[in-house]
């Protein structure tokens, strides 16, 4: 017997030709040309602010800016060496975490930061000779102290939030995707909502729309209340075990899951 073709994530999303290419890669990542554009700013920002190195710092999955310059989300750390016209160095942890930085952070010298990563950097930026370092993202502290010993730092997370204010055409492409997956998750609330069903239920249905095809959660708020006695102001941040649906009228919802946490 003939094989069934099944229809690519691109086809069941119905997403335009023009966004096809881009989001069936095997990693979410943008054009070379796109990651040129946002060097180029950020080494803009650099020259006004009399700044010779940045370090853009990703800790415990807080800071977006390592994956908006490196195309590597960042995980537990990324600590980032950045300087126009020059090969950008990072330390990232864990040291299983090593292969895959290196995979989607294409060009760029990724390197084990051996739990000493502020260590690493600091000798990274003394061996390249940098005096001034513009920092960008949660640079904790006693990090912060560690390198204000050797450097003159200076915080240009302003800046950065400055830039990504002013989204280019492939950014824009991007969300239009993500836009789709939450269409997406949200249809199969719609359609699949019955009484009798829990905050959970709801929540497991939401997520199977989209992750099969390439989506992951960022965040989606459920609550469930009796319309003749509400008690949900907004939907909660966390699930409710208990069976609370007795009506479709009685369902209320914030849900945004994002698409594969893409470059937000």
């Amino acid at each position: 017997m003939p094989n069934k073709t099944t229809s690519s994530s691109s086809e069941v999303l119905k997403l335009p030709p023009e966004l096809r290419s881009i989001f069936e890669q095997d990693y979410p990542r943008f054009s070379d040309a796109e990651y040129a554009r946002r060097h180029a700013a950020l080494a803009r920002v650099m020259e006004r602010a009399g700044i010779d190195y940045l370090l853009i710092v990703t800790a415990q999955n807080v800071g977006n800016a390592t994956r908006w310059v490196t195309g590597w989300p960042g995980t537990n750390e990324a600590l980032t060496v950045f300087r126009p016209g020059e090969t950008m160095t990072m330390f990232v942890e864990y040291y299983n975490h090593l292969p895959q930085a290196r995979m989607l952070a294409r060009g760029i010298d990724v390197r084990w930061g051996e739990e000493k990563g502020i260590v690493r950097t600091g000798e990274e930026l003394f061996r390249r000779g940098a005096r001034r370092v513009g920092v960008i993202g949660p640079l904790a502290g006693p990090k912060w102290k560690v390198l204000e010993a050797s450097f003159a730092l200076h915080s240009l997370d302003a800046q950065y939030i400055a830039l990504r204010m002013e989204k280019s055409e492939e950014e824009i492409a991007w969300l239009r995707i993500g836009a789709a997956l939450s269409d997406a998750g949200m249809a199969a609330l719609i359609a699949g909502t019955r009484p009798g069903m829990s905050e959970h239920e709801l929540g497991n249905m939401i997520e199977r729309a989209y992750v099969g095809l390439g989506g992951s959660t960022v965040i989606h708020f459920i609550g469930s209340t009796p319309m003749a006695a509400p008690d949900v102001c907004v939907p909660r941040h966390f699930a409710r075990r208990l069976r609370v649906l007795r009506a479709l009228s009685g369902v209320v919802g914030l849900f945004r899951p994002g698409a594969a946490r893409l470059h937000r």
